[in-house]
């Protein structure tokens, strides 16, 4: 079984990328890589820390880190799909092909990947060669979180084939803000992250506070009637200040399940809300709640 080295917050795919090329299995074509390699032809998207194709990933190579759950956790973004499931359930859940929603979690439709233009510097000059960071890979990230400069990305970059960060610093642009929510949303995805990285037992002190906090939340009679959730819907609008018209991974049911998350924290691993869904009922009420203070 191959043997691939990974570097502190390297994406799995990035690893698997500076392999081929180290064995000079990059230049041939790309079904016949996988072939060879006995991996299922697939792209190598950016948010996907559970699906078949990934999986096949992780059995068919031997990483320095030959815990499962600990090379997902760091060296994918399946921290912020903890926050709606425990481990074992999503896997299963996943797996099952029921699903979907909770492969990712995401926020809008932009799933370039990203580098950072210092980072990029930096490991070039250290280690020679740059790669691509989990953490610069988070939905609708937009800083480095340790230079605090603009990520780049490219058109090109919607999915990985052959590329590392160096075939395309010099084409990549600086990620524009479009929407006044995209600033306050940086310091909360960046934080969020990494409390569920650290200590993916985090989310259940958030839900055990969130229980305390809405304690006096009437649920309206036949709430799942269109006028109660889209009244909710337009609420929660206001308050973070974008439609749900600008999202991708929301659906009709998406009100209710954030009323649901709130109205009865303790039943959320149990109900299976998207992660999308848990995603912005945590940045709705993030200004309220002590645990992001800590």
């Amino acid at each position: 079984m191959n043997y691939i080295q990974l570097f502190p917050d390297e994406h799995i795919y990035s690893a698997v990328i500076r392999y081929w090329y180290k064995s000079g299995d990059m230049f041939l074509t790309r079904r016949h890589r996988f072939k060879l390699h006995d991996i299922p032809f697939h792209s190598f998207k950016v948010k996907a820390p559970l699906w078949t194709d990934i999986n096949r990933v992780i059995e068919r190579y031997r990483f320095s880190e030959p815990d499962e759950y600990l090379l997902r956790l760091n060296h994918t973004t399946l921290p912020l799909l903890l926050i709606s499931a425990e481990y074992e359930d999503l896997y299963k859940y996943v797996l099952s092909g029921k699903g979907y929603r909770y492969r990712e979690a995401r926020i809008n439709s932009d799933h370039r990947w990203r580098l950072c233009p210092i980072c990029f510097q930096e490991e070039q000059q250290r280690i020679g060669i740059a790669y691509w960071h989990v953490s610069h890979q988070l939905p609708s990230l937009m800083y480095c979180t340790v230079h605090n400069v603009r990520l780049h990305t490219h058109d090109s970059l919607s999915v990985l084939d052959n590329q590392l960060p160096h075939h395309v610093i010099d084409i990549s642009e600086p990620i524009l803000e479009a929407e006044e929510w995209e600033r306050p949303w940086q310091d909360f995805i960046v934080k969020l992250y990494d409390k569920m990285k650290t200590n993916p037992q985090w989310i259940q002190e958030a839900l055990t506070e969130i229980k305390s906090e809405t304690q006096h939340w009437h649920r309206p009679e036949n709430f799942g009637r269109t006028k109660h959730i889209h009244s909710f819907r337009r609420e929660i609008e206001a308050d973070i200040g974008f439609s749900f018209d600008y999202l991708t991974d929301f659906t009709t049911n998406t009100p209710k399940d954030v009323f649901n998350m709130f109205w009865h924290p303790e039943q959320l691993f149990k109900t299976r809300v998207s992660p999308s869904s848990v995603l912005l009922g945590l940045f709705w009420k993030r200004d309220h709640l002590k645990c992001f203070e800590v």
